[in-house]
């Protein structure tokens, strides 16, 4: 049987630390910026650029595919938190920023076999701080 490692204590302190500064990062785009955000915008975000896909709950639809692990984990505890929402948007919103992904567009509900893409904006929560405070 295999048994995945425990990470080691000093790996787990720098991924914390990761996440939490892309959780900053992205708190401090959207008071800079404003709501509607795309995942290409956050691309400039040290850290959230990567190679893992950020999966929608629907079988191979995906919100973005250009991730880290630690920005996804950013993404999930700010949702969760009520501090950032998605909300559907038009795919031309991600042309105007030259990011769309070479994927067909998905919706949610479908099982896909082969990866889908479902265009999101990352929109400002119920719980956004409404105040900037710096560390």
């Amino acid at each position: 049987m295999f048994t995945a490692s425990k990470p080691k204590p000093a790996e787990k302190e720098r991924k914390m630390k990761t996440v939490e500064s892309i959780k900053t990062a992205i708190i401090e785009m959207l008071h800079a910026k404003g709501s509607g955000r795309t995942f290409k915008e956050f691309m400039e975000v040290p850290g959230f650029k990567g190679n893992v896909g950020a999966e929608s709950q629907t079988h191979n639809l995906f919100f973005w595919f250009n991730c880290t692990d630690e920005s996804i984990e950013a993404l999930k505890e700010l949702l969760t938190e009520n501090v950032i929402r998605f909300k559907p948007t038009n795919w031309k919103t991600y042309e105007a920023d030259k990011g769309i992904p070479g994927y067909p567009l998905g919706e949610d509900g479908n099982k896909y076999k082969t990866p889908h893409w479902k265009p999101v904006a990352i929109y400002k929560g119920s719980k956004f701080p409404k105040v900037l405070v710096s560390a």
